[in-house]
C-alpha cells in the first residue's frame, strides 16, 4: 500500500494494513507461534504499526534499535503483516456463542506516529489477561484468557509473515 501524507493518525480504515514486530523466540522452526500476539500482564492491546505512515519505517528502526532482542540473525527483524478489515471481523465464541466482543484497531502515536493498538472489548471495556467477564447465557462467566486465546488464534491464521533487513 502507497504511502498516503494525507492520512492523518486517528483514521484507520479497514483496507490498511498493519505490521507487529515479532521477537525471533516467537517464530520456531519457520512457523510464528501463538505467544506473538500474547498481552503481557496489565496490558490491554497488542502492539502494531500502521505501514500506510509516513514515519513507519523510522519508528520501527527505532523500536528495533532500541530493543535489540528484536533483532534475528544477520541483522534481520521479522514482521507480521495483517488486514485491519479481518482484524475488525473477528468473532469470539465462547461456550458454543458468539460474544458481543468487538475487535478494533485504534491509532496509539503518543509516542511514534505509526504506532497503533489492537483491543478486544467486550461491553465497551477492554479485556486484559486473568479476567472474569461475565456474558450472556454463561451463568459463570468466561474467562478472559479464552477470548483472547481466540483473538491470538485468529491474529496467527491471518497473519502473513515478513523477514526485513535493518538497514
Amino acid at each position: 500500500m502507497d504511502k498516503d501524507t494525507s492520512v492523518t493518525t486517528a483514521s484507520i480504515i479497514d483496507n490498511e494494513d498493519v505490521t507487529h514486530t515479532l521477537h525471533p523466540e516467537w517464530i520456531v522452526r519457520g512457523r510464528l507461534q501463538l505467544s506473538a500476539f500474547a498481552l503481557q500482564p496489565g496490558e490491554t492491546y497488542i502492539s502494531v504499526n500502521r505501514p500506510i505512515i509516513s514515519t513507519y519505517h523510522d519508528d520501527i528502526r527505532n523500536f528495533i534499535l532500541s530493543h535489540p532482542s528484536f533483532i534475528a540473525d544477520g541483522g534481520k527483524y521479522n514482521l507480521a503483516k495483517m488486514n485491519v478489515g479481518k482484524i475488525r471481523a473477528i468473532e469470539i465464541n465462547a461456550g458454543g456463542n458468539t460474544l458481543n466482543a468487538d475487535v478494533e484497531v485504534e491509532a496509539r502515536a503518543m509516542h511514534t506516529a505509526s504506532h497503533a493498538g489492537i483491543f478486544t472489548r467486550v461491553e465497551g471495556k477492554n479485556i486484559k489477561a486473568g479476567q472474569t467477564i461475565k456474558v450472556e447465557k454463561q451463568e459463570k462467566g468466561v474467562s478472559s484468557d479464552d477470548i483472547l486465546i481466540e483473538l491470538r488464534l485468529a491474529l496467527l491464521s491471518m497473519s502473513t509473515m515478513e523477514c526485513c533487513m535493518l538497514a
